[in-house]
């Protein structure tokens, strides 16, 4: 336990190592030099954007509004070079800057002009073809997704997907069509922000003894801040339900047609600012779920209401760097589900910590640590509403085969970049096959995850540890700075090296298969 100890503190001092020190400068202007001795303040912020992007999302995402009384030219030099990363950051536009115009005052401030310049990327994406996944099998998909929807800085997405919906664990197979949406957007009302939800998900099974079941929700939340260490973030959410299910095999009978409602309250309380770093966090929260229908609910999945509460602390901030990425994030949370009809009392803890260090412009090291525990019996699997996400952490062993209560779990990957496909200019300019341009990142990963063994009894035992390894290949398309292609192929490392296969022979553990696949968006972490 010590040397499992020692490496998750050396991840999170790995980002610390690989920041850049940023020394400070008189700031001169060509009417006068700016001083040791000046105090320079903001006295607005202006917006040259091209493209969709609305001046207040930019000001919600970076906080603008928050601003000190004064800066000196060394804080106000740190800030502007910090507040163009942060605009880089948020990965929707290919290029920005930012100037700034002085003036001096008859107070003997100086009061600085400051405008954001950007240009958005192309952040909507239309793009029908197959997804695969080992634990769900494969897909056809027609996807339309937009990273900032009306300018707001928030994601929107439609998905049509002609999908198995495989349970490989039961070897259940449903074939159908899935269709999902899902958008927040953000305004200004009455001196307060406030969110706007709508997500969406159905099934339309092909098959005529089945029905269709669809999930309907939608929100409306705001934050009332005090001072400036916390706020009061509450909202209430309402949903609709037909022929949900309480697992993969069974609908609700007796409920098909159901409705809840959902009221919360967080209120993050900032302990401590490092600056660069960001806040550190302290946020308790509570929740109340109430489900109904027509008549009564019958099913005792449904009955309540339920009371979940909990706190959570968290800390860190990370950087894009081209294509990698350098800093730190960690979490550390306790949750509680109560239900007051079941009288039962359910509580986990878990805690997580990324890594990343960009040590050259072609190369990245990224880590990630986490645990968790789950404080009742590992064949309850309420605890993730799905068996198969037990194993969701560890790449190379199917999600399904780990069930446990409690896991200690860490990944490593080493992404390369091998090659850079500069369109633009191979085509001289050309506006269609400008598109293609991308850069490539090949990516090999090792995870391992130790648990509570069902089978030996044993807790965070070597001999009964779960070892994945395998390679990512990674895309990032230059006029979609928002999204990455990735597939990844892994292995369940104790049996090939058991076994000296690959492929084509199950598990000795259990009889499953020892590799997984999958084709997708985004980043694993």
């Amino acid at each position: 336990m010590k040397k499992i100890f020692f490496l998750y503190v050396l991840l999170g001092c790995m980002a610390v190592f690989g920041q850049e020190v940023i020394t400070a400068e008189d700031l001169q202007e060509d009417r006068f030099v700016i001083s040791d001795n000046d105090r320079i303040r903001i006295s607005e912020f202006l917006f040259d954007i091209t493209g969709q992007t609305q001046p207040y999302a930019i000001t919600k995402n970076l906080d603008l509004t928050e601003q000190p009384e004064y800066y000196t030219p060394s804080e106000f030099e740190f800030y502007i070079k910090d507040l163009n990363q942060q605009l880089k950051n948020l990965r929707v536009m290919v290029d920005t800057d930012i100037t700034v115009e002085y003036e001096r005052t008859e107070t003997g401030f100086i009061d600085a002009r400051v405008t954001i310049h950007g240009r958005d990327t192309w952040n909507i994406l239309v793009l029908p073809g197959p997804k695969y996944n080992s634990n769900t099998g494969i897909s056809l998909k027609l996807k339309y997704k937009d990273e900032n929807f009306l300018g707001s800085l928030e994601p929107f997405y439609v998905d049509f997907v002609f999908a198995q919906n495989k349970d490989l664990e039961e070897g259940i197979s449903r074939p159908g069509i899935d269709v999902a949406t899902s958008v927040t957007y953000p305004f200004f009302w009455k001196n307060l922000n406030w969110d706007l939800d709508l997500s969406l998900d159905a099934n339309l099974p092909f098959k005529k003894s089945e029905t269709y079941e669809f999930n309907v929700t939608t929100g409306l939340g705001t934050s009332i801040p005090l001072k400036d260490i916390l706020s009061f973030d509450f909202g209430t959410k309402f949903g609709m339900h037909r022929f949900d299910r309480d697992d993969d095999n069974n609908i609700y009978v007796g409920d098909e047609m159901y409705w809840n409602n959902q009221f919360y309250l967080n209120v993050p309380i900032t302990i401590y600012d490092f600056d660069y770093w960001g806040e550190l966090e302290y946020t308790p929260n509570v929740s109340i779920n109430i489900n109904w229908d027509m008549d009564k609910i019958v099913n005792e999945d449904l009955k309540g209401p339920s009371l979940s509460f909990g706190h959570s602390v968290s800390f860190g901030r990370v950087d894009w760097l081209g294509n990698n990425r350098q800093g730190v994030s960690t979490s550390l949370n306790n949750s509680f589900g109560y239900n007051f009809n079941t009288k039962k009392l359910t509580m986990n803890l878990s805690t997580s910590l990324k890594g990343y260090y960009a040590p050259l412009e072609w190369l990245g090291i990224t880590a990630k640590a986490g645990w968790f525990y789950n404080f009742y019996k590992y064949d309850n699997t309420s605890f993730t509403g799905d068996v198969d996400s037990a194993g969701g952490d560890i790449r190379g062993i199917l999600d399904y085969r780990v069930k446990t209560e409690s896991a200690l779990y860490f990944g490593f990957d080493l992404p390369v970049t091998v090659l850079h496909f500069d369109a633009e200019k191979i085509f001289n300019g050309n506006k269609f096959l400008s598109i293609f341009g991308f850069d490539l990142q090949l990516s090999p990963f090792f995870d391992f995850m130790l648990t509570h063994d069902p089978k030996t009894d044993r807790w965070y035992d070597f001999r009964d540890g779960w070892y994945g390894g395998g390679l990512q290949i990674i895309a990032h398309p230059h006029k979609w700075r928002s999204y990455q292609v990735r597939a990844c192929v892994g292995f369940d490392l104790s049996e090939v090296f058991a076994q000296k296969r690959l492929y084509g022979v199950p598990a000795k553990r259990d009889g499953q298969r020892i590799y997984e696949m999958s084709l997708g968006f985004g980043l694993e972490y």
